[in-house]
């Protein structure tokens, strides 16, 4: 980044924090809007069709016409998985593979509930676009586990010659 972007972007912090405490108002409203982009960003990611304003709309509990009924579940199921995600990460509770298979089950409970909460067997295997070039990328959404009764927590990241998590 070159310099002069460096002092905006300065600048522009410097006004978030002469104006802070921020009014309980405008953190809802910068909170809600947070959530649309990033359910609205994360479902686009997959294959969701629905814009950023559809994506308000529906998680304003409105339908729009010529959507498939799937991207309204999806981008109903991830905003909640997404409040799910605030509300845990302001509890001290550790992170463990129940919690993961809970945010797993929240992400698929409409859209995909056939998969809901079920560990993946393998981790899935996606290629990225990134410019002009192709990546392959491992994604995980929960580790696999023999019990749901398990607290243990786990290493997010999966081992490179394996395909699960693993405890610790």
């Amino acid at each position: 980044m070159d310099e002069q972007r460096l002092t905006a972007i300065d600048h522009r912090v410097q006004r978030i924090h002469n104006v802070r405490p921020l009014p309980p108002e405008t953190r809802r409203s910068l909170a809600q809007a947070l959530r649309t982009r990033i359910t609205y960003a994360s479902n686009a990611i997959e294959g969701n069709r629905l814009t950023l304003a559809e994506t308000q709309v529906v998680l304003e509990g409105v339908t729009v016409g010529g959507k498939p009924l799937t991207d309204h579940l999806e981008a109903i199921d991830h905003a909640e998985a997404w409040d799910a995600v605030i509300h845990w990460s302001r509890v001290t509770e550790p992170l463990t593979p129940h919690l993961l298979r809970s945010l797993h089950a929240l992400v698929l409970r409409r859209s995909r509930p056939d998969e809901s909460g079920r560990p993946p067997a393998l981790i899935n295997r996606y290629v990225v676009a990134v410019g002009s070039q192709c990546h392959q990328k491992s994604f995980w959404l929960a580790c696999h586990v023999t019990s749901s009764q398990n607290t243990s927590p786990v290493r997010s990241p999966p081992r490179a010659g394996g395909g699960m998590c693993e405890k610790l």
